[in-house]
């Protein structure tokens, strides 16, 4: 049966531009964190939707990496 996993960008850093905000240390870290339980959920491929602020690119790739010798 398909998953529906929605899930919001790690905590982001302050900055001017809203949409320049790259993530925090923190928000890294949480991401991959958050990379590790789903893992533990089983949860394989995914299709992943996201924006093109700096803090979701950066929140997407962590997640690729951490899950990209999952399968």
């Amino acid at each position: 049966m398909p998953n529906l996993l929605i899930m919001r960008h790690g905590e982001a850093a302050h900055h001017e531009d809203d949409f320049a905000r790259p993530l925090s240390e923190k928000g890294r870290n949480d991401v991959s964190d958050i990379a590790e339980k789903i893992k533990m959920w089983g949860i394989g491929r995914a299709t992943i939707i996201s924006s093109n602020s700096v803090r979701t690119k950066e929140t997407t790739s962590i997640l690729v990496e951490k899950l990209s010798d999952f399968s």
